[in-house]
């Protein structure tokens, strides 16, 4: 009776350890596997435009500022570009960080914002010539 009794407790916590092993290694177990990457885009085609774009806009910023646009109308170019710098700037170092997706999404980023710069030194050139009168123009 005696011998069991004990063979039903080893049993018993044999059973308890097995079932407690199988519970920790089922929460380190992998889960199900993720879904295949996205194809990577390819950055470097969208990067190229925006290097153009940031330093094209630097020069129009510098050619209206020359043909006497003021600075006050300027300022929002400027801060564009600072942003369009930026998002280059971000997208670089998030292609080398194999993060081709979010790379790709700050160079769009950056070229909307481009857009939006020549449009506004288009507008501000507009604003100025609207403001020197026929006779201005001619003469410049």
């Amino acid at each position: 009776m005696l011998t069991v009794r004990l063979s039903r407790r080893y049993l018993a916590r044999a059973v308890s350890v097995c079932l407690m092993a199988g519970v920790l290694l089922w929460g380190c177990a992998p889960e199900q596997a993720a879904p295949p990457p996205q194809p990577p885009v390819d950055v470097r085609k969208r990067l190229v435009p925006l290097e153009e774009c940031v330093a094209r806009s630097q020069r129009a910023v510098t050619v209206a500022a020359e043909a006497g646009v003021s600075a006050g109308t300027l300022a929002p170019a400027h801060s564009s570009i600072a942003d369009a710098q930026d998002a280059l700037d971000e997208a670089k170092r998030l292609a080398q960080q194999n993060r081709p997706q979010e790379a790709a999404e700050q160079a769009t980023k950056g070229l909307e914002e481009c857009d939006k710069i020549d449009a506004m030194v288009a507008k501000a050139h507009q604003g100025r010539r609207a403001s020197m009168g026929p006779a201005k123009q001619c003469a410049a």
